[in-house]
């Protein structure tokens, strides 16, 4: 951040609309149309348009708002896969992205195959899910007293409309609270430690999703 003041010192000192004149703190992410009404600084738009989006979810976003996030990745003809990959627990990133491996050896499959493996899932147990026109919480409930050894849980009950014959559809969200990184697997530290993320989605009339059936544990 010190150097990129440092670098458009001499810019901001003939623009006096600049929004980077007096520079010093770090600053905060705007749209471009936002950063382009505050100054007529062609180079400062473009600085800030560049700007980092901030990480979601923290461990202040709540359940209700991740399961928001997820339907809006998977609403329309075209989803967000990486948006709604991105918000599925760490367990069931891997299990997404053992199922894309080819074969053992294969330690890194492609983001490509990984969000095809996690579509044919979606596809398969939760129709209409994936593509659907509306959604809307229709409720949530945190288990008051979680079993020992296993994380934090979370529902939400979801009521969707798909994009052709407007069928109504309900699915339960499982969410989970991620636990801290303990220094095992590597993948456990991403960032997402204490927030909760999606574990499963099944639909609401079924017993349960045929991919993982157990609870998720504890990293021990």
């Amino acid at each position: 951040m010190a150097v990129l003041a440092a670098a458009t010192a001499g810019h901001h000192a003939g623009s006096s609309g600049c929004i980077w004149r007096g520079w010093a703190a770090p600053y905060t992410v705007a749209s471009q149309t936002e950063a382009a009404q505050k100054s007529p600084c062609s180079l400062c738009v473009t600085i800030q348009a560049r700007a980092p989006a901030a990480r979601f979810p923290t461990p202040e976003t709540t359940p209700v708002q991740v399961v928001e996030a997820m339907l809006g990745a998977m609403r329309a003809d075209e989803p967000d896969l990486r948006g709604a990959f991105g918000l599925f627990s760490r367990a069931r990133r891997n299990f997404f992205e053992d199922a894309a491996r080819r074969d053992m050896r294969e330690q890194r499959p492609s983001e490509a195959r990984v969000h095809a493996a996690m579509t044919e899932v979606l596809d398969r147990d939760c129709p209409g899910l994936l593509g659907h026109r509306t959604a809307e919480v229709v409720g949530s409930l945190g288990d008051p007293a979680p079993e020992q050894g296993m994380l934090p849980k979370w529902l939400c009950y979801v009521a969707v409309t798909d994009g052709g014959a407007r069928m109504r559809s309900k699915f339960v969200f499982s969410l989970t609270r991620q636990s801290d990184f303990d220094g095992g697997d590597p993948r456990d530290r991403d960032g997402f430690e204490r927030c909760w993320l999606v574990w499963e989605v099944r639909p609401s009339e079924s017993g349960g999703n045929a991919v993982v059936e157990a609870p998720e544990p504890v990293p021990t």
